[in-house]
């Protein structure tokens, strides 16, 4: 007797594990699906702030100093900017950067700051990169860290 009684109480924890799972299975879908979209928005709302604070304001020593227009370089003050990769390293070890994370701040990737660095001459540079060097170009190390 006590062997079906087992059996039984066997079987009616597994019908009801079943159960519960059909219950839940939906409400655990959706949660994953609102976790993965908070996610990518979190993401995405810092990608916006960080390239809103490097293309809109120029920074010294940590402290913004004036708001700046993106198409501030023309191609005659491009033209007169010799950046040279010895311009690019120089800026790189001074803000204590590594090359992944200083080509975030330009948005390139880290390949091109690699080829930059190591590329003869003087370097010709997209104007959306250019106005974010020169915004990089006057941060300190604590800001450009953030």
């Amino acid at each position: 007797m006590s062997d079906l009684l087992q059996r039984l109480k066997t079987e009616i924890t597994r019908l009801s594990r079943k159960e519960i799972k059909a219950a839940i299975a939906p409400l655990q879908e959706s949660n994953t699906k609102l976790k993965k979209t908070v996610a990518e928005l979190k993401a995405r709302i810092s990608e916006l702030e960080n390239r809103k604070r490097l293309d809109k304001f120029t920074y010294k020593n940590g402290d913004i100093i004036e708001e700046q227009k993106l198409s501030a370089t023309s191609p005659e003050e491009a033209a007169r900017l010799r950046i040279t990769p010895r311009v690019i390293r120089n800026l790189r070890t001074k803000l204590g950067l590594s090359r992944e994370a200083f080509a975030k701040l330009l948005g390139v990737s880290s390949q091109n700051v690699f080829a930059m660095e190591h590329k003869e001459g003087k370097l010709k540079m997209r104007s959306a990169t250019l106005s974010k060097y020169l915004a990089v170009k006057g941060l300190s190390r604590r800001a450009a860290l953030k």
